[in-house]
């Protein structure tokens, strides 16, 4: 267990390998992502965090554990982009084939 599990319990794995994961923040009592990744992007989240917008979650933690960097993040339901993508160009194929038909 790494010491960020005591803090913030998973939920569930949101990408198959683990290392995205729904969790819950058991002090601020809300719902956040927990992303393990590459120590070399830490200068990228440290610029994120200070960007204020809309369209960026807002992180929350940035913390690094035996070598591991862990980013703690906003939750914000819905759809992803990729499946709206997909969804998006499965409803064109569609209109596209009934436009051929008629």
């Amino acid at each position: 267990m790494n010491p960020l599990e005591k803090m913030y319990k998973p939920i569930d794995n949101l990408k198959a390998d683990g290392s995205v994961k729904l969790a819950y923040n058991r002090v601020a009592k809300q719902i956040c992502v927990v992303k393990e990744r590459n120590p070399q992007t830490a200068g990228l989240y440290k610029i994120l965090r200070e960007i204020k917008s809309r369209y960026i979650p807002k992180i929350y933690r940035l913390a690094e554990f035996d070598g591991k960097f862990f980013v703690v993040e906003e939750y914000i339901g819905g759809r992803t982009l990729a499946n709206a993508c997909r969804f998006c160009t499965r409803t064109k194929l569609f209109t596209a084939t009934l436009n051929r038909r008629t």
